[in-house]
């Protein structure tokens, strides 16, 4: 009777043996699972522990809101208008600054110091329209006040010699005139003071571009009288600032 039992339990055993040799085997490790966001001190998602594919998403998307919020401080904050140069003289303690009287209409007329000595000559500058940052925070340049900015092209010639010239208002223009986005309009009231981080923003938008216009992010600016624009010599792509 035992040796039937023992003989049984042998059977048994042969069996279950049997079975675990035929189980699959346990994988050699776990697959790697994507992490979820996960929070910062602020309550925000870190793209730290975003998949790989996500974080450029998530830097193009920030530039973009970047962008949008220069684009915002043009059309709404930062006041360009036309003025005229009454008069344009070199400053005596300056090689770089000419100390400028502009008249920006509405017989508002400022003193301007612009870094232009070494590419303009005061002659071709007095009389001229230019455009001009009109609500900066004034500044003291050389020891001189200055109350706008006088906006300006920068380019090389096929010599290397840097060469800056004003950005030009059309034909028809008058001090006062004020410039904006081709399709936007200006809006009923500027902030009194732009402050100049936010002005920042704004100045690596603008480029010459589209065969000479002056234009923000590829969108030309303009006045009522229409294109703002640059002389033939400032190629496509020179900066503006």
């Amino acid at each position: 009777m035992a040796s039937s039992i023992d003989k049984a339990i042998a059977k048994l055993d042969q069996i279950l043996l049997a079975a675990i040799g035929t189980a699959p085997a346990a994988p050699a490790a776990a697959a790697p699972t994507k992490s979820l966001p996960t929070s910062n001190s602020t309550g925000s998602a870190s793209t730290s522990s975003l998949p790989a594919a996500a974080a450029p998403a998530a830097v193009k998307a920030a530039a973009g809101k970047a962008a949008e919020g220069a684009r915002e401080v043009l059309t709404t904050k930062a006041q360009i208008k036309v003025a005229r140069i009454v008069s344009a003289e070199p400053l005596e303690n300056s090689a770089k600054l000419l100390r400028l009287q502009a008249d920006l209409g509405g017989g508002d007329t400022r003193q301007v110091m612009a870094g232009l000595a070494q590419f303009i000559s005061p002659q071709q500058l007095a009389g001229s329209l230019v455009c001009v940052a009109s609500n900066l925070k004034p500044a003291k340049l050389a020891g001189q006040p200055s109350e706008a900015m006088v906006l300006a092209a920068e380019a090389a010639d096929a010599a290397g010699n840097i060469i800056v010239r004003t950005l030009l208002p059309p034909e028809g223009s008058q001090p006062g005139d004020l410039v904006h986005l081709d399709g936007s309009t200006a809006p009923a009231a500027y902030p009194k003071v732009l402050k100049l981080d936010e002005w920042r923003k704004v100045v690596p938008g603008l480029v010459v571009a589209k065969g000479g216009k002056a234009t923000f992010e590829g969108t030309p600016l303009v006045t009522s009288q229409g294109l703002v624009t640059l002389p033939p010599e400032i190629p496509d792509g020179s900066e503006i600032h």
